[in-house]
């Protein structure tokens, strides 16, 4: 992950089946948190206490056993708190001096180096998948325990002509999990969107990683709102292609028409899934019966 601050194209096809697996998992993951009460709580709350523990695993291939891999960590905490604080929250960490905190913000991970012995190709056993799964959970004195679950996976594949440090359980591929669908930060893009709103999305929007900036957009596409769909028509003019990408389908989804002129743009996007996701959208707005024949041209 880029330490500043702020594989290839899916076919289309399981690009879509993706995006209905995490939104249908979005509402499951949240709704324990989005109660009246307690959102109101979380709402109201200056300063946070931020806990992350995180412990990784592998099974070396000459023994069936589970050994830890000592010193590995991901950066659960980095990325939650440039989140809260575009949220407005003063963040505090064990260790940092001692401040009165509002709430308490713990998250959990548990990581898994999963192995592959490949005969083809490179002949080696090696830990070319890996798999994180935890809880992001708020506290606060008289409030119960909010919690939503993560669990991502990526690989291992079935070929491989290349080691690219697979050879040792800490060279597995935690990154790509750590930022994939379901993932940890997929979660708690959701899941600050579900108690904050759109304001800490929107400023994610820029924030120096890339999947930051997805899940933000892909989740401000559930928050109808001048301010979003403004961020979204200018994120289509944005660098990265899978914010383009995100952003066009998030208009889509909110059949924002005020983003039709921008959307027509992207049509001549040079990446396919953004030109494909802008003409999705601009479909879905002229199905709307209030933006009929705002997106016309589609035909051409």
């Amino acid at each position: 992950m880029d330490g500043s601050r702020h594989n290839n194209c899916l076919p289309v096809k399981r690009l879509l089946l993706a995006l209905v697996v995490l939104i249908g998992g979005f509402s499951a993951a949240t709704s324990a948190i989005a109660d009246d009460s307690t959102l109101a709580r979380l709402r109201e709350a200056k300063s946070v206490l931020l806990i992350v523990e995180q412990s990784y695993i592998y099974t070396p291939r000459t023994v069936y056993r589970k050994d830890p891999i000592e010193g590995y960590q991901l950066p659960f905490a980095r990325v939650a708190r440039y989140i809260l604080e575009d949220a407005g929250l003063q963040v505090v960490e064990p260790g940092d001096p001692a401040t009165p905190t509002d709430i308490t913000l713990k998250i959990t991970a548990q990581g898994r180096a999963i192995a592959r012995l490949y005969l083809d190709g490179v002949k080696e056993f090696l830990f070319t998948g890996a798999e994180i799964i935890g809880e992001i959970t708020f506290t606060a004195p008289g409030m119960p325990p909010r919690s939503a679950e993560f669990h991502s996976q990526y690989g291992p594949p079935l070929r491989l002509q290349l080691n690219l440090g697979f050879g040792r359980p800490e060279g597995a591929p935690f990154m790509e999990a750590f930022n994939g669908a379901n993932s940890f930060v997929a979660r708690f893009m959701t899941v600050i969107g579900s108690i904050y709103g759109a304001p800490p999305l929107i400023i994610a929007l820029g924030d120096g990683n890339a999947s930051v900036r997805l899940y933000a957009a892909r989740t401000l596409g559930t928050i109808p709102g001048d301010a979003v769909s403004d961020a979204l028509i200018e994120a289509l003019s944005h660098s990265d292609m899978q914010l383009r990408k995100e952003a066009a389908w998030s208009l889509g989804q909110l059949k924002e028409a005020r983003a039709a002129p921008a959307l027509t743009i992207a049509l001549d996007d040079p990446d396919a899934d953004v030109r494909w996701f802008a003409a999705w959208a601009l479909a879905r707005m002229e199905k709307d019966e209030n933006v009929e024949g705002t997106a016309g041209g589609l035909g051409n």
